[in-house]
This record gives C-alpha cells, sequence and structure tokens, in this order.
C-alpha cells in the first residue's frame, strides 16, 4: 500500500516538472517569439519585452503543469481501470 503511493508520488512529481520544464524552455519561449498581426491597436503591438517573469506568468505555468499531469494520471489510471478485465478474461493477469 505504501508503495502505491510512493510510486504514485513519484510518477506524479516527476510529470509535473517535465510540464513544467517543457513550459519553460520550449512552449513560453516560442511563444514570447510571436510578432503581434498587423490588425492590433498600437497599444497592445508595442508591448515591452519583459525579460523577468512576473508572477501570474509563474502561477500560470505552475497551475497548467499540474491540471496536465492529474489529467494525464487520471488517464492512465482510467486505461487500467478498463483493459484489467480483459486481461483478466484472457488470462495474462492474474488476481489479486
Amino acid at each position: 500500500m505504501i508503495g502505491n503511493v510512493l510510486v504514485t508520488f513519484v510518477a506524479s512529481a516527476a510529470l509535473f516538472l517535465s510540464c513544467r520544464l517543457f513550459l519553460q524552455k520550449r512552449l513560453y519561449s516560442d511563444l514570447q517569439s510571436l510578432t503581434p498581426q498587423d490588425g492590433l491597436p498600437p497599444s497592445v503591438s508595442n508591448t515591452k519585452l519583459n525579460t523577468g517573469k512576473s508572477w501570474h506568468s509563474n502561477l500560470a505555468q505552475s497551475c497548467f503543469a499540474i491540471c496536465f499531469s492529474e489529467c494525464t494520471i487520471l488517464f492512465a489510471m482510467l486505461m487500467c481501470w478498463v483493459t484489467k478485465p480483459i486481461l483478466q478474461e484472457r488470462g495474462s493477469l492474474t488476481g489479486e
């Protein structure tokens, strides 16, 4: 029981950190490099590029990483729940 909880916690933490690092290194920098469209008003298109990250940017990235990792874990649990009876029926999975 404790082993399952520990494995789940470690997997969740690893998935969260990988999502967070992906957001910081790839996705966020790609979004920062986008140029504004010609049809935007001057107040929107002439925004300053802030080199330091603000607290709301960090909060948004962390919230997205938490939500994505939790959705991934729930999807994996659902797939295990769905495939368990099929594997038991075939004899590939022995009882509990």
